[in-house]
């Protein structure tokens, strides 16, 4: 049975993961119970590293939004980057903006655990 494991040394906020579905470096997915974005491209049932500590630029955004702005996802590991929004039933809030941006671009600091 194969395990996650945090990567320890330099890499601060990397989490060795094997995903169930293929990705594309730069997405901002969730997978095993982790919202973060890939750091390089990885196929369906391959080790890979999901960053979960940082400012990212993330897409896939619902609308424009405010600097500030609390931003949630579903906790479901799709193929694409996931939609973000506002609060939704069954949704988790990943971080807030910070600086305004519109569904091509939103740069969005990650919360770490329980930081929201």
């Amino acid at each position: 049975m194969a395990l996650n494991e945090v990567i320890r040394g330099h890499s601060r906020g990397r989490l060795r993961i094997l995903f169930s579905v293929a990705h594309v470096a730069g997405q901002f997915v969730y997978e095993k119970g982790w919202y973060g974005w890939v750091q390089d491209d990885v196929a369906a049932g391959a080790w890979g590293t999901l960053i979960v500590d940082n400012v990212v630029e993330v897409t896939n955004v619902a609308a424009t939004v405010a600097m500030g702005t609390k931003l949630y996802a579903p906790p479901t590991a799709i193929a694409t980057s996931l939609p973000l929004g506002a609060a939704t039933a069954g949704w988790n809030p990943v971080g807030r903006t910070t600086a305004t941006g519109n569904a091509t671009a939103v740069r969005l600091r990650q919360f770490s655990d329980e930081a929201y």
